[in-house]
């Protein structure tokens, strides 16, 4: 496909030509015959011409005229011939439109719309017309310059043939010399032969018909050779038959005078021919290496004074036939880009991926504005602009003195060139203050004229100096948020790269690029920008959270993990043991089964957890990785290892060790793991659970022991260390006497049996057991115990049942000694809560008389009769007396006994002002003194120690009150239940005036203690193992089981069943306890 696209101006207002009209209607009418063969679109000159192009672009590209990738690319020829204008920057602007002469379309931009989006060979051909300046003879050059900065210098890929001339309105009525020059050389070529664009330039230069009428041209060459004349030729020959030829990429042509001292006597400059080349590949043309006559203009020439483009306000008006409105300075409006004074790269900006295609159809004239889906983003908001100087109301800028032109600057300083770092002296602009115009801008703005606010702004931009470089910056990225309001993507782009150009580093453009760029998808826009703005960023902490965030939006928004994973790889080298930044990492690597780096970063998300349940987790998930994955069997075991180490009570590890080694029966291995984590187990800080884990292995080394290694010394002393952590597991009791059995430990056998009827006292086989052991171990007394145990549950032996009968006792046993006071914590439940015990027995004193005072105050104590009080010493009651033995014998103060004969009960304790007990018919008549001796001695129980405090706070509740009342003295922020906080309240102020100095240190010691074992109080527990106890005092008083077990049975009192008491009495009974205290009371069975 051979497309050309025009762009000229209109008719004047009065129907006349304008400059460059005329040129048009030839190349309209030369360019479509066959020989050329281009298909011409003529361009609206009214409307924004980039825009235009973006549109029509998009059209073609719907059609399929454009081509897809794998067919030809189109060649495609922009031709413009129109009045143009320079910023004071340099930048070149063509003004198509005649009905506003102000106004400009940058080439720049229309050269930066043809790289993105044609793929194939493009012609840029350019004439222009600029206003005369007969004084200053640099003019076209600068306006040549200017043409190939926009299009060679950013867009190399575009050729260009481009001329410079001024305005003659004498020539006003017929297409302009060079056009006329060009379709020449078409009319005379051969189209069997082909003519490229730099053969055409090559034959208008060795013409010499330009000479002395079009004083500035220039040539060269994009990607390749352009074919204008001719068509289906071989692109590739035509490439290199210009090259054989010499065609040059960049020649020019240039009007100068002989030298720079004639320059005021000179009528008219006589022109020479001077060529440059752009590109190494190509050499000049014979006819552009002949020496002139005359030299060449110095290499030093700059862009021309800008007060030669802009209107000069004389104060005489300027005729409309000597000065065409279209040379007029465009109006900031129209100018899209405005450079300051710094070099402009050679490089080209990053490019803008193309809008997406349109399905309208292809039209001679440009279709409507395409419209884009609405933003998802809203644009940055307009900051408010700070002043930046003042000027007095209604003034306006004053008109210059006259044109200072730039060989007026050079004569008067007697040198022939300019001089380096000249500049032209600045022009009165046409406007007012900028801050009046960024104010009514933004005025504009709220008041949603968008298109008024650009107006504004750009004429904003005009009055701003060169030397305000924020300022200007600042506009641009405002004009950009306009434009992105008016869901003009591409545009906000190009004004938020014309901000950057100022100011490279300008925070709110980059920003806000990057955020125009992720609404619109162009994830290769968003990718420059976001480096571009980390590059302008110094602090590793906000360049640490900008890739952060770069990496999600990677992830989530674009989808694109490898650009993600960059990212983060980026910030860990910022911080590398920033744990969210690892963890997105690896999921990146997983995702990507990037094996090797997975595992390494998930070892250095394991070394730099600091909790140590996670890090020994993290190590225990990446060992068994290895191991079961990647069969890496010496760094998972290691990473095993860490895991044990870093959190011993973590046991999943040493699992999976031991099933290793059990697969490759590498048991010494096995018990160093186990051995190792033993010794590991002191840092666990909590109580139970380092009690759990000790159980735990040593469980798992004494399996090890019996099952493999076959030592089962070994494995009782593992056992007996896993009973040392839960000395009522009832498996490992077993296993336990088992391996002492296997080990020839009877000893050790009977003892892990006796605390397994603890447990399990309705097991009839243990104590079978039992029998047999103390048999053997000749301890008649312990075996008599266990036969008497078999016989109460009816299931004794014969050979039991002959032990117990021998030596049953015939009524209460004949004791020979006292119990002493050291000796009670046998009788004592072992399972106790010690911790709270220590609490009451402080206390216990304190409480007992706080009572006593609250009944006494209240009227409630119980008043004794004291005829009914009995004389231990003289009664003869039988109960009394057994009282006063059974007191004597535990070692026990005994309360007073007051009897009550026709009361229908046996013993109960009185809340009186002294320990009292009262005594009735249950026991005074029909008893045994077997019987009185068990009831007697289970009452007596409850006056030992903090034991007595059942007796004068008989509910649970109110036991409760106490104890808390006690810990809040120690901790007064203490919360307690709601239900028990009146009673509490209560029971304080009476405790706490009854502890003295030295109770309050030993109950701060019991408290310390208390909350250190967890603080964990089960108060009917407590109570419980008190009733166990005076059941057990009962019994060794009475020394009949069967009795002990039938009074529990008939006489069911207290928090605990009858079964749970009398079981604890099955267990008690075979227990080394018992034995000890039947030892010391002189009643046992010697051998």
């Amino acid at each position: 496909m051979r497309l050309a696209i025009v762009a000229t101006p209109a008719l004047l207002p009065d129907q006349r030509p304008a400059p460059g009209a005329l040129d048009g209607d030839l190349i309209r009418a030369r360019l479509p015959l066959s020989d050329t063969g281009f298909r011409v679109i003529d361009l609206d000159p009214s409307r924004d011409l980039a825009e235009q192009l973006d549109q029509l672009f998009d059209d073609l590209a719907a059609s399929g005229a454009l081509g897809s990738e794998g067919s030809s690319p189109p060649l495609v020829l922009f031709y413009a011939s129109t009045s143009v204008a320079l910023s004071t920057e340099g930048e070149l602007f063509l003004c198509v439109d005649p009905a506003n002469p102000g106004v400009g379309d940058a080439l720049a931009d229309i050269a930066a719309v043809f790289t993105e989006r044609v793929r194939g060979r493009v012609l840029f051909l350019i004439e222009c017309h600029h206003a005369p300046a007969a004084g200053d003879p640099f003019v076209s050059t600068a306006v040549v310059d200017a043409a190939k900065q926009a299009v060679t210098a950013h867009h190399p890929s575009i050729s260009l043939l481009v001329a410079a001339h001024a305005l003659d309105a004498a020539q006003a009525d017929m297409p302009s010399a060079f056009t006329r020059a060009f379709v020449e050389e078409l009319d005379n070529g051969d189209p069997d032969l082909g003519l490229t664009a730099g053969a055409i330039y090559a034959r208008i230069q060795e013409s010499g018909r330009l000479t002395g009428i079009v004083p500035g041209t220039a040539w060269a060459r994009g990607n390749g050779a352009f074919p204008v004349l001719g068509a289906g030729l071989d692109l590739a020959a035509l490439d290199e038959d210009e090259d054989v030829r010499g065609s040059t990429r960049a020649s020019g042509s240039t009007e100068a005078p002989a030298s720079i001292e004639e320059l005021g006597s000179m009528e008219a400059p006589g022109s020479i021919e001077v060529s440059g080349s752009t590109d190494a590949r190509e050499e000049p043309s014979p006819a552009a290496r002949m020496p002139s006559s005359a030299p060449p203009p110095p290499r030093s020439v700059r862009a021309p004074d800008p007060s030669r483009i802009s209107v000069l306000l004389d104060e005489d008006p300027v005729a409309l036939e000597a000065l065409p409105p279209s040379v007029r300075a465009p109006d900031p409006s129209r100018i899209s880009v405005l450079l300051d004074d710094e070099p402009v790269a050679a490089e080209p900006a990053p490019p803008i991926p193309p809008p997406r295609d349109s399905a309208a159809s292809v039209q001679s004239y440009p279709p409507p504005r395409r419209s884009h889906p609405p933003s998802q983003t809203p644009p940055p908001p307009l900051r408010s602009y700070p002043p930046i100087r003042s000027y007095p109301p209604g003034r306006s800028y004053p008109p210059p003195a006259g044109g200072v032109s730039k060989s007026q600057v050079f004569g008067s300083a007697g040198e022939s060139g300019p001089p380096p770092g000249w500049s032209a002296p600045p022009v009165a602009s046409p406007y007012g203050p900028a801050e009046d115009y960024l104010s009514e801008a933004e005025r504009l703005a709220g008041e949603n004229d968008l298109d008024g606010a650009l107006t504004e702004y750009k004429k904003a931009l005009a009055v701003l100096g060169l030397g305000q470089k924020r300022e200007r910056a600042d506009v641009h990225v405002r004009i950009a948020s306009l434009r992105w309001q008016q869901e003009r993507p591409r545009e906000a782009v190009a004004a938020f790269e014309k901000a950057l150009q100022i100011v490279p580093e300008y925070r709110p453009a980059l920003e806000a690029l990057i955020t125009l760029n992720v609404e619109q998808a162009d994830w290769r826009g968003l990718q420059a920008a976001e480096e571009r703005l980390l590059t302008s960023i110094e602090g590793d902490d906000e360049r640490f959270q900008l890739l952060t965030r770069f990496a999600q939006r990677w992830q989530d928004l674009a989808g694109d993990e490898e650009r993600a994973r960059c990212a983060y790889e980026n910030a860990r080298a910022l911080r590398p043991d920033d744990l969210e930044v690892l963890r997105a990492l690896r999921r990146l690597y997983e995702s990507a089964r990037a094996d090797k780096e997975t595992i390494a970063v998930r070892q250095r998300i394991a070394e730099a957890t600091q909790e140590p349940s996670e890090k020994a987790r993290e190590y225990f998930e990446l060992g068994k990785v290895l191991l079961e994955e990647r069969g890496d069997e010496e760094r998972g075991i290691r990473m095993l290892e860490l895991a044990l180490e870093s959190d011993p009570s973590l046991l999943e590890p040493l699992a999976l060790m031991a099933r290793l080694f059990a697969e490759r029966q590498e048991w010494g291995q096995l018990e160093l793991a186990y051995r190792q984590m033993l010794g590991r187990i002191a840092r666990i800080p909590s109580r139970s659970v380092r009690a759990e884990v000790h159980w735990e292995l040593s469980r798992r080394l004494g399996l090890l022991y019996r099952d493999h290694l076959e030592d089962p010394t070994s494995a009782l002393a593992a056992f007996e260390g896993a009973l040392e952590a839960k000395p009522h597991d009832l498996p490992t009791l077993y296993v336990a006497a088992e391996m002492a059995r296997a080990a020839a430990r009877p000893d050790r056998a009977a003892e892990h049996l006796a605390a397994a009827a603890v447990q399990d006292p309705a097991d009839a086989g243990l104590y079978h057991q039992l029998f047999e052991l103390y048999q053997k171990l000749r301890r008649p007394d312990q075996a008599w115990a266990a036969a008497s145990v078999t016989t109460d549950l009816g299931v004794a032996e014969t050979r039991e049942r002959f032990i117990f009968e021998e030596h049953r006792p015939d009524g209460i046993p004949r004791f020979t000694s006292a119990l002493r006071q050291t000796s009670w914590p046998l009788l004592c439940a072992a399972d106790r809560d010690h911790e709270v015990e220590a609490v009451l027995t402080v206390i216990a004193d304190a409480a007992i008389e706080a009572k006593i005072a609250q009944r006494t105050e209240s009227g409630t104590l119980t008043q004794l009769d004291s005829r009914a009080r009995q004389d231990l010493q003289l009664s003869t009651v039988s109960a009394v007396r057994s009282f006063a033995w059974a007191s004597h014998l535990l070692g026990i103060d005994p309360p007073a006994i007051y009897l009550r004969e026709d009361a229908s009960l046996a013993l109960v304790a009185a809340i009186a002002d002294h320990p009292a007990v009262i005594a009735g018919a249950g026991v005074l008549r029909g008893r045994t003194m077997t019987e009185l001796a068990f009831f007697i001695g289970s009452h007596l129980a409850y006056h030992v120690g903090p034991h007595r405090l059942l007796l004068y706070y008989s509910s649970v509740d109110e036991l409760a009150a106490c104890f808390l009342a006690a810990v809040r003295l120690v901790r007064p922020s203490l919360s307690v239940p709601l239900a028990l906080e009146p009673l509490v309240r209560e029971t304080a102020p009476g405790l706490e005036a009854r502890l003295d100095e030295q109770a309050r240190e030993q109950l701060s010691v019991a408290v310390r203690a208390f909350e250190e074992a967890g603080a964990h109080t089960d108060l009917v527990h407590w109570a419980g193992a008190v009733e166990r106890c005076a059941a057990r005092v009962g019994y060794l008083l009475s020394g009949d089981l069967h009795v002990a077990v039938r009074l529990i049975h008939d006489e069911p009192t207290g928090l605990l069943p009858s079964e749970e008491k009398i079981g604890d009495l099955y267990g008690f009974t075979v227990s080394n306890a018992f034995h000890q205290l039947r030892s010391e009371l002189g009643i046992a069975i010697q051998p």
